[in-house]
Order: structure tokens, then C-alpha cells, then sequence
């Protein structure tokens, strides 16, 4: 295994972020409202997610809708 991959059977790439955040999510929906971040990765104030800044805003927007995010 390549230093940094995550190793999972979910069909997931190397980085492990996306993961975190899915994982992240299952966190919220099972109750917890201090999910963000838990499962160690840059969040979705990350710089590194790919997506045109504008983009981004409005995810973190919705994030903050649903009370994922606290703004």
C-alpha cells in the first residue's frame, strides 16, 4: 500500500477524504451534531476539494443550512 492510502473495502481512492466526509456525515445523521471533522480530514473548508470557489461556497452554505457547519 502507497504512504497516506486508505485501505477499505468501499470502493474508495487513495486520499481518504471523501471517505472521511461520508463518514463524517453517517456521524450526523446518527445523532451527533459535532460531527464535523471527526474522522480526519481537511473538512469542507478545505482548500483541496477541486471545485471552483463558488462552488464551494455553496456547499458550505447548504452545510450550514442543514446545521452541519456551524457559521
Amino acid at each position: 500500500m502507497v504512504k497516506g492510502q486508505m485501505s477499505n473495502d468501499k470502493g474508495f481512492s487513495h486520499g481518504g477524504t471523501l471517505w472521511g466526509l461520508v463518514n463524517d456525515f453517517k456521524d450526523f445523521i446518527n445523532g451527533d451534531d459535532e460531527a464535523y471533522h471527526n474522522n480526519g480530514y481537511g473538512g469542507l473548508y478545505c482548500p483541496h476539494w477541486g471545485y471552483p470557489e463558488e462552488d464551494m461556497a455553496a456547499i458550505q452554505k447548504y452545510a450550514i443550512e442543514l446545521g452541519y457547519l456551524k457559521s
